[in-house]
């Protein structure tokens, strides 16, 4: 099964924390990450490829 990453990432695009797990599918990694309901900036990669980043909601900058 993949080996999956996902980091969090600070205002400047560096990373500040990381969360790793295993999962069938780019699709289920992907659904995995959204269900962590975190609303950090993020990236998922799977090994050395990346697949997707979420970007923080405007009202986080906002108030940071």
């Amino acid at each position: 099964m993949p080996h999956y990453k996902v980091n969090y990432l600070d205002r400047q695009g560096r990373i500040v924390g990381r969360f790793e797990f295993h999962c069938p599918s780019d699709a289920e990694a992907e659904q995995a990450c959204e269900d962590l309901g975190d609303r950090r900036p993020k990236e998922l990669w799977c090994g050395a490829r990346w697949i997707r980043a979420w970007a923080a909601p405007l009202e986080a900058l906002r108030s940071a």
